[in-house]
């Protein structure tokens, strides 16, 4: 249950960086702006789907450790 919660905040920091970021190039070049989100969310979204699928191993390698004993 922690690590649905840790994933949600994690969702939420995510979302509320997207939207200081979206404030912050509001007024810079819009195409160039884009595609750095584009590519800054890219790498986001890699990098949590890598840490979701970490913590999923971790934990199905603990419960595994847990039914052996």
């Amino acid at each position: 249950t922690s690590f649905i919660i840790k994933s949600l905040v994690v969702l939420v920091k995510f979302k509320l960086l997207r939207d200081e970021r979206l404030e912050y190039t509001s007024n810079k070049n819009i195409d160039e702006m884009y595609d750095l989100m584009n590519a800054k969310e890219e790498i986001l979204i890699r990098h949590h789907k890598q840490m979701l699928a970490l913590h999923l191993s971790l934990l199905i390698f603990v419960l595994f450790i847990a039914y052996i004993y």
